[in-house]
This record gives C-alpha cells, structure tokens and sequence, in this order.
C-alpha cells in the first residue's frame, strides 16, 4: 500500500505543480467487478460518477487500459460518458 500512497502523491503533486496527468484503469476487475461472462462488465453509478469528475478537470486525461478488443471497449464507452472517444 506504501507504494500506492507514493504514486498517489507523485501524481497530485505533478498536477498540483501545473502538470498534466494521464490516469489509466483497467476495466475487468477495477472498473468493473469480475462477472461471469464479459457482456456483463459494467462500472457502477459510483464509480462512473467519480470517473466523470476527474475527467472534466482541467489537464487530466481519463482512460481505460485492457486487453478486450478495442471494439468492445467502444462499445462499453457507449455506457460510460467520460471515456475518451477513439
């Protein structure tokens, strides 16, 4: 958790400075809990809500990361409105 702590701070404090942040999630299994079939994956209101607020702060940029075909990530985009259109 130490790590985490120091990442986080590394990364307020480079937007705190002015900076510019990228922060990437990746969506099965951290966005959205694992299901049992991947037609399932969704992110939660809570986890969409908080995803969105960051997303419309000046200088950050919100994406997702996975190994899903890019289709699907689209596709899942549809149902996330601060994702980045590709």
């Amino acid at each position: 958790m130490h790590h985490l702590d120091d990442g986080l701070q590394r990364v307020a404090s480079a937007y705190f400075a002015g900076r510019s942040v990228a922060l990437l999630f990746d969506f099965d299994g951290t966005l959205s809990p694992l299901v049992s079939h991947p037609d399932l994956a969704t992110c939660d209101d809570s986890t969409q809500e908080v995803l969105s607020a960051l997303s419309h702060l000046p200088r950050v940029t919100v994406g997702m990361i996975s190994a899903r075909a890019l289709a699907d990530l689209k596709s899942k985009g549809d149902q996330i409105e601060w994702l980045p259109r590709m």
